[in-house]
């Protein structure tokens, strides 16, 4: 925690316990321990955040390991789909090998090529 933060803390706690009402709940109850455990509330709260600061670390290493794993799951199958269109092909073969002599594909027009970034050939 920056020394800011802390100077903030501190004076948060001194105006919680500098209230009216809390004087007078330290003077009514008159039990050591309360009183000890309401001057150590810059402590509880210190040691409450860091629980939850390190509870949100583990549970982003957890969020970060799964995520991790369901990525590789998903490319685990999509390499096993790649590989079954490929089985596919090679059993196959007679069925596309009779496609050899045509063209797979026929163009009715030419391509437009845009290259915004290029530069003139020659001076």
């Amino acid at each position: 925690m920056s020394s800011e933060m802390q100077v903030d803390l501190n004076s948060m706690v001194n105006q919680i316990l500098n209230t009216d009402e809390i004087k007078n709940y330290i003077t009514e109850i008159g039990n050591p321990y309360y009183i000890l455990q309401l001057k150590r509330l810059k402590a509880n709260l210190l040691q409450v955040g860091k629980k939850a600061l390190q509870s949100k670390l583990r549970l982003s290493e957890e969020l970060r390991k799964l995520l991790h794993q369901k990525s590789l799951l998903e490319n685990t199958q999509v390499m096993n789909e790649i590989y079954e269109i490929k089985k596919l092909f090679v059993e196959n073969k007679k069925l596309f090998s009779d496609f050899s002599d045509e063209k797979f594909m026929n163009m009715n027009f030419m391509p437009e090529i845009f290259l915004p970034m290029e530069r003139p050939i020659g001076p």
